[in-house]
């Protein structure tokens, strides 16, 4: 049975207020206890509260201070998730604003959001997970 939209888009509205607070301790509270990130079409997963935690941490202090715009194209309710698509732009190291567009799906969980399944270029996700991090990512398993 799918879930009611109101209370999907609650969930996954309460995760990205959290996340646009800066505040890591709201935006873990957000997830579930074992949250996944599935990164596609590179087929790289990230999961685990420390290990996600410690993501989070670079995204907030590092990613997040260097973007210089955003743009929400659509938001997508299905039967226990919420689709957010985005056009996001980042002023890399050499001064360049680059422009990325971004499908996140959000499964929902109760009163939280479980991870995401993210929809980006490579660039886009060894930006956000940073050269320090990679190492932390490993190949989703064949369903």
């Amino acid at each position: 049975m799918a879930a009611d939209p109101e209370h999907l888009l609650a969930v996954t509205g309460r995760r990205i207020a959290a996340v646009q607070s800066g505040d890591i301790d709201a935006v873990m509270a957000a997830l579930v206890d074992e949250p996944v990130f599935d990164l596609w079409p590179i087929g790289l997963r990230l999961s685990g509260q420390e290990d996600v935690r410690r993501y989070y941490g670079r995204f907030l202090g590092e990613v997040m201070p260097r973007a210089t715009g955003g743009e929400l194209v659509g938001t997508y309710v299905g039967q226990d998730e919420v689709a957010f698509e985005f056009v996001t732009t980042y002023r890399n190291d050499g001064g360049e604003v680059e422009t990325f567009h971004i499908l996140a799906i959000q499964p929902v969980v109760g009163d939280r959001v479980a991870g995401e399944r993210l929809y980006g270029s490579d660039r886009y996700m060894h930006l956000i997970v940073g050269d320090e991090l990679w190492h932390l990512l490993e190949p989703i398993p064949p369903s």
